[in-house]
C-alpha cells in the first residue's frame, strides 16, 4: 500500500529536492519525494508517497526541508491491516 502525502509550499528560493529528508517508525523508510511547481514562482508542491509494507511501517513520519520542519503524519492500521 501507498499513501500519498502533499505538501504545499510557499518558498523564495525554490525547495530542492536534494534537501527534503524522512524520518519515521523504521530506520529503513520507503519514502519517495517530487517537487512540481504551482502557477506562480514561489508556489510548490512536495508529492512524497510512502510504502506501507508491513505492520511496523505504521506510526509517525516527519518531512524537512534543509532539517526545518515541514509537516508530521501519522499512518494508523484500521481493522484487518495490521498483518501486511
Amino acid at each position: 500500500m501507498v499513501i500519498p502525502v502533499d505538501v504545499p509550499v510557499i518558498a523564495y528560493p525554490a525547495p530542492q529536492e536534494s534537501n527534503i529528508t524522512w524520518s519515521g517508525p523504521d530506520k529503513y523508510l520507503n519514502v519517495r519525494s517530487t517537487l512540481s511547481k504551482k502557477d506562480v514562482n514561489y508556489k510548490y508542491v512536495i508529492h512524497a508517497f510512502i510504502s506501507i509494507e508491513n505492520q511496523h511501517d505504521f506510526g509517525t513520519y516527519t518531512m524537512k526541508h534543509n532539517g526545518v520542519e515541514m509537516i508530521t503524519v501519522t499512518i494508523h492500521a484500521d481493522k484487518g491491516m495490521s498483518a501486511l
